[in-house]
């Protein structure tokens, strides 16, 4: 009996101890939390790992930026288990944002720059020349080959509003978490494939000088082959080239055949055995093929911000906020790139 009570007494004073410890820091951050802390005027003490994690700018607790890294497991996410987020270790150069088809077919994400500036450009690469003899000299160079390309930042978002129950909800990361990043890679798509240059956007593939073009008239494999040949041409890194549509032209070439019988033009997945990719970010009635590898996208900041308003739509219960991102593109060999518009 008094064996018992001993090991009782013992139990409850380690229980009593234990009481006492740091609970062990949780491994998952979540968006909502963190908008609804924010819109509270609490960020800090409302949602203290998220403010450990990310911060706030220059002081300000309704202007958060969640780094670039963080998103390669916001599709983790777990209703059920209070709709948080997965942490990650991982670096920020080793994104890539999860459904931006211009990452996955190569472009090289540069993120944390600060401000703008020139950065290294390569436009034309150096000739390969025999030396006929021990005393033949290797030519200069007769054209430029590395230079400095002005990068800027190109800033661009969206506002939203949700109610602060949807904030309070288990699963609202579930809702949260694809706006911000459909945000981020629609950004990359926008700015790397049909950016203007005008009115605040990024210079995109189809608005850079150099870039090669084919007839988009009655477009047919020939047309396409040529295109193809034009990158390869150019020294293009065959393996590696990957194609973007806009899905009206894909929806024509698959209707399209190559010769009366012979089948259509593009019957699956890819195009003449290259990656393709249908994206309504492409201009319509156009196509695009290339090596995006030699495209850089120029991310500045360190992640993805997210400035709340907690004033707005006071009386009904909802929070605005703002979400944005900062980029610029730069493109390697645009000759290496071919394009088609007004494709019928």
């Amino acid at each position: 009996m008094l064996d018992f009570l001993e090991r009782d007494r013992i139990d409850r004073a380690s229980n009593l101890l234990n009481s006492f410890q740091t609970a062990p820091r949780r491994s998952t951050l979540s968006i909502a939390r963190a908008l609804l802390a924010a819109a509270q005027g609490r960020y800090r003490h409302g949602a203290p790992e998220e403010y450990e994690a990310w911060g706030c700018v220059e002081g300000n607790s309704q202007r958060i930026v969640i780094p670039f890294s963080h998103f390669r497991d916001l599709n983790t996410s777990v209703p059920s288990a209070g709709g948080y987020v997965t942490g990650t270790t991982t670096k920020d150069l080793t994104l890539p944002l999860v459904g931006a088809n211009v990452v996955a077919a190569g472009a090289n994400l540069i993120s944390g720059l600060t401000e703008n500036q020139v950065h290294p450009h390569v436009t034309t690469k150096p000739s390969f020349t025999w030396q006929s003899t021990e005393t033949t000299q290797v030519p200069n160079d007769t054209a430029t080959v590395l230079n400095q390309a002005a990068a800027a930042i190109h800033r661009g978002g969206i506002n939203y509003r949700v109610s602060r129950q949807l904030l309070l909800q288990a699963n609202a990361e579930a809702t949260i978490t694809p706006l911000f990043t459909q945000l981020a890679n629609d950004a990359l798509e926008l700015g790397v494939l049909n950016g203007s240059g005008a009115n605040g956007q990024v210079t995109g593939m189809f608005n850079i000088a150099g870039v090669q073009s084919v007839s988009g008239t009655s477009l047919n494999l020939t047309d396409l082959a040529t295109a193809e040949a034009n990158c390869v041409t150019a020294d293009a890194d065959d393996a590696h080239l990957s194609w973007f549509v806009h899905p009206g032209v894909r929806q024509l070439l698959r209707a399209r055949e190559v010769t009366a019988g012979a089948g259509p033009i593009w019957p699956g997945r890819e195009l003449l055995g290259h990656a393709a990719y249908a994206s309504s970010k492409v201009p319509s009635a156009s196509l695009l093929i290339g090596d995006f590898r030699n495209v850089d996208i120029l991310l500045f900041g360190q992640g993805v911000e997210v400035l709340v308003n907690p004033y707005a739509d006071f009386q009904s219960g909802r929070v605005e906020f703002q979400v944005s991102v900062a980029m610029d593109v730069l493109v390697h060999y645009p000759a290496s790139f071919t394009k088609s518009v007004s494709i019928t």
